[in-house]
């Protein structure tokens, strides 16, 4: 066990809690500190919904049956991470506190940071739920939310990777590309737009006209977006098998099909383009409840993360509106 929550440089940091999603994540994370050639940092969480705000704090002792729970589950993680990796590159980290601010933490320092899709752990699914969202919002490296343990295929499955042309689906672009060429697998560049009749009453009062032009120009720039997306994966990897898909369809709905043939789908942290806010503004929130493999969520280099890990779920919940500079 560590004496300080920090993540190694480089190294990748998994949540454990016990559930079974849990172990999926810490093997996925495990299997990745292999092809990334680093450790693994498994964390563990002693904290309960209702645990009294002074256990642990200032010298207060965590009672003994819960640290030696806690402990022994880090262990448990250990294990698991063990099948893949040697004894001497896995590390394990006991919290009495929240998670979420310990993964946060050591996000500081990581390559990547890995959780399970759900917690239902024997310790309060410490994993996911509110932990998955505050991680993703606040983690200083990309967070990659694991549900399930893949797919079997024959054929090597692509990376899929959601773009709308803002510095934050760049990020995510150059992310999956990486992953697939380092991977040897095709990657698949998804650009997906709505047209107007299908977003709702916002534009309910407009003409007809006006809706072929706006939906003429979101489609130009969908596809603006996807040719923009190719010629930056081709000028680094020329090489690299690339598929590209500009379909007229929810974002969402695109990306969680495109998950049942992929090994990893990647999104931005938002979108904030006038595309964006149709494309990818709240997609990633969407994309990783229903998506049918892991799912990557990259944030620009240098990018503060936005959002605090202790805003109410209503205030981490707001969505994007269309913009106001549409024809009409």
């Amino acid at each position: 066990m560590t004496t300080s929550p920090s993540a190694r440089p480089g190294e990748v940091v998994v949540g454990f809690d016990g559930s079974p999603n849990a172990a999926d994540a810490v093997e996925w994370a495990a299997q990745e500190a292999v092809r990334q050639g680093t450790g693994l940092l498994v964390i563990s969480s002693g904290y309960y919904p209702g645990m009294p705000s002074w256990v642990g704090v200032a010298g207060t002792p965590l009672p003994r049956s819960i640290e030696l729970a806690t402990e022994e589950l880090a262990n448990e993680g250990r294990t698991i991470a063990l099948k893949f990796l040697p004894d001497d590159a896995v590390q394990t980290h006991v919290v009495t506190s929240g998670a979420a601010p310990a993964l946060i933490d050591a996000s500081s320092t990581a390559s990547m940071v890995v959780v399970g899709h759900r917690g239902h752990g024997a310790l309060a699914s410490a994993v996911l739920g509110s932990v998955s969202t505050a991680v993703v919002q606040c983690a200083h490296c990309p967070v990659v939310v694991v549900q399930g343990s893949g797919h079997a295929s024959a054929l090597p499955l692509p990376v899929t990777v959601g773009v709308d042309g803002t510095p934050e689906s760049e990020a995510a672009l150059l992310f999956a590309a990486q992953r697939a060429a380092r991977d040897e697998v095709p990657l698949r560049i998804v650009c997906a737009w709505l047209t107007l009749t299908q977003t709702g009453w916002e534009v309910a009062n407009w003409s007809g006209d006006a809706i072929e032009e706006w939906a003429q120009a979101l489609s130009g720039s969908a596809r603006h977006a996807a040719d923009d997306a190719l010629a930056k994966v081709r000028e680094r990897w020329p090489a690299l098998d690339v598929q590209v898909r500009v379909v007229e369809a929810s974002p969402p709905l695109a990306l969680e099909d495109a998950s049942r043939e992929s090994r990893l789908v990647v999104v931005g942290s938002h979108g904030t383009s006038a595309l964006g806010r149709l494309v990818l503004g709240s997609v990633s929130r969407t994309v990783l409840h229903h998506a049918a493999c892991p799912v990557a969520v990259v944030r620009p280099h240098g990018r503060t993360p936005r959002m605090s890990p202790m805003l109410s779920p209503r205030e981490r919940d707001r969505s994007p509106r269309l913009g106001d500079s549409a024809p009409r």
